[in-house]
């Protein structure tokens, strides 16, 4: 785990010490009020099956949570959450125990794990299967995701789970121009509308950025072609601005077919803000994006100039 100042300069906060600690870490991190940093290891902890994990400000690491395998879960590549400025933190894994079913769970600050929902709880796991994407939460403590199969058609879904444990899908995608198999969590507006991508479906199969209204129903906002504009937009969740504009990465596509950044505004307009061409740029971004001061700032995963990824800027008025 690292930072890295405006000039450059790495620093690294903590590096793996052994196999069950920190290995594998896909998600983004979360920070609390204290400086505390949060996040889940895909590898790593006791039974190698994934971690969820704090590191205090002063590089002390503890490990709240190793994944067994079992009915708690195992593999986590969503982040962790901790909304209204409380405690607890919450996650999500794509699969758990003998059937190979996904939760949703909570954890106390002492590492105390419970799990709030058991997908493919209902036959043809039309409540969904496999959330990968990071949850977002609103202020009455409701949670809301996506799961990349599962639904009426096997394409994934939106989710909306409540505080009693009681969830409700919101959309089940189709997979044919609607979209299908959304890795990326979602972002929401002020409104009540969530968007996010999805790696698939869409008019040329290689995804689209979609908009899920307040009453729920689902617009694409865009269909990439997989050429110049981008394709298959996979982990990453998409940010939104003050005017509601969307930016985002995929992981192919662009004049390289080496991925790209873009932006996509209210009206469906997409916009390439930066193509991958391999070399010092990097390749292949399959995380999100952070915005700071007009700025986006990413990661690549490979290329560069030692040929193992980059962290990257663009400006979004590109």
């Amino acid at each position: 785990m690292f930072k890295l100042a405006p000039d450059g300069t790495e620093t690294v906060l903590y590096a793996s010490q052994a196999w069950y600690d920190t290995v594998g870490a896909l998600a983004p991190l979360f920070r609390d009020s204290h400086g505390n940093l949060y996040d889940t290891t895909f590898f790593g902890g006791n039974s190698f099956r994934g971690s969820a994990y704090k590191l205090a400000p002063n590089g002390a690491l503890t490990l709240l949570h190793s994944f067994t395998g079992g009915y708690d879960g195992q593999y986590p590549q969503a982040g962790l959450i901790m909304p209204n400025n409380k405690t607890t933190l919450y996650g999500a894994t794509p699969v758990s125990g003998e059937y190979a079913v996904s939760t949703v769970f909570s954890l106390t600050p002492k590492g105390t794990e419970k799990i709030l929902y058991y997908f493919c709880s209902k036959t043809g796991c039309v409540d969904g299967n496999g959330p990968f994407g990071t949850l977002i939460a609103d202020k009455s403590g409701n949670l809301y995701g996506t799961t990349f199969t599962g639904g009426t058609n096997g394409r994934g879904v939106v989710f909306k789970l409540t505080p009693k444990k009681v969830e409700s899908v919101l959309w089940s995608f189709g997979g044919a121009n609607d979209g299908a198999g959304p890795y990326a969590g979602l972002v929401a507006d002020n409104a009540g509308n969530f968007y996010g991508t999805t790696a698939f479906g869409g008019t040329n199969n290689v995804g689209v950025v979609y908009e899920l209204s307040a009453s729920r129903q689902e617009k694409v906002l865009y269909s990439f072609t997989g050429g110049a504009d981008g394709g298959s937009p996979y982990y990453g969740s998409l940010i939104m601005d003050g005017a509601g504009n969307l930016y985002g990465t995929t992981y192919s596509g662009g004049a390289d077919n080496l991925g790209t950044v873009f932006k996509v505004t209210p009206a469906g307009t997409e916009t390439v803000l930066h193509s991958f061409a391999g070399a010092a740029d990097g390749q292949y971004p399959n995380g999100g994006l952070v915005a700071i001061n007009g700025t986006l700032y990413g990661t690549a995963a490979s290329g560069g100039a030692n040929g193992f990824g980059t962290v990257f800027s663009v400006s979004e008025s590109n």
